[in-house]
Parts: structure tokens; C-alpha cells; sequence
């Protein structure tokens, strides 16, 4: 990873607005480094004590209730990649933003799977990333799941 790290900008600073540019050798572009992002909400996320009364008792749900899932890939100068407006009417083919939605469940948006993933990596995050980045190069990073074996 050090070796790669050589290519990319630094960020300082309390807000992290400093920008350290890397020394980079003749032909060589500058990486950006690209990490992609799933988690998971359910229903019944959150706190798990209550006041009530001494007269009633909640009744808990048994399960976790239905989740949400968010799929995006972020860098450290965009935060989420997403295109502004005036980028967007220039290249209407392009997609807005790489963030995904997604109900998983039989009767919902079925689970995710690899396939999925490479779509959107494909079809999104790097068409996007041409346009926020162009003349560099990207370097992906994927956190450690069996659906990032794409």
C-alpha cells in the first residue's frame, strides 16, 4: 500500500482542507483513492430501553424488522461521489450519483449479490469518477465481504 500512497494527495488540517500534492515522476498520474461502503439499517435499530409507566409493559418485536441497505463509493475530496448540477446537464448519460438504495428480501429488491456489485461499479462509480477525477487514476478499496469477490 506504501507504494501506492506515494501517488496520492495528503489531507491536513482540523477541517482536513490542507491538500498535500504527491511528487510524482515523469508519466506517472496521481491516484485517488476510491473505498466502497455497505452497511445495513433495520427497523428496530437503536435504543433498546424505554420509560413507560408500571402499569403497561412494551412488547418488543422478536426480530430486527426490515432493513435498508446503502451501497456508495467515496473519496476523501468528494466525499460520496455524486456529479454537481452543471456537470450533470453536460453529460446527461452519466449517472448523478454512485449511491444505491436497496430493500433487500424475497418480496423487495432480492439480495445483493457479485454481479450487482461489478454493475455498479461499472455502470457508476467509474463513468463518475472520469468526471470528478479526470487524468487520474483510480485505486478501489473494498472492505472484506463475500459480496466483494467481483
Amino acid at each position: 500500500m506504501e507504494r501506492y500512497e506515494k501517488r496520492m494527495a495528503k489531507y491536513e488540517g482540523m477541517d482536513m482542507d490542507e491538500v498535500i500534492e504527491p511528487a510524482l515522476q515523469p508519466n506517472e498520474k496521481e491516484l485517488v483513492l476510491v473505498t466502497h461502503y455497505e452497511f445495513c439499517f433495520s427497523s428496530y435499530d437503536g435504543k433498546r430501553t424505554i420509560w413507560v409507566d408500571q402499569e403497561h409493559r412494551h412488547l418488543r418485536p422478536k426480530g430486527e424488522g426490515r432493513s435498508i441497505m446503502v451501497s456508495a463509493f467515496l473519496c476523501e475530496c468528494h466525499g460520496p461521489m455524486k456529479l454537481s448540477d452543471e456537470q450533470k446537464l453536460l453529460l446527461p448519460i452519466v449517472p448523478l450519483e454512485v449511491v444505491r438504495i436497496i430493500k433487500p428480501g424475497k418480496n423487495e429488491d432480492g439480495y445483493r449479490r457479485n454481479a450487482d456489485l461489478a454493475k455498479q461499479l461499472q455502470e457508476e462509480a467509474i463513468p463518475i469518477f472520469k468526471v470528478l477525477h479526470p487524468n487520474f487514476e483510480a485505486f478501489f478499496m473494498f472492505d472484506y465481504s463475500l459480496n466483494h469477490h467481483a
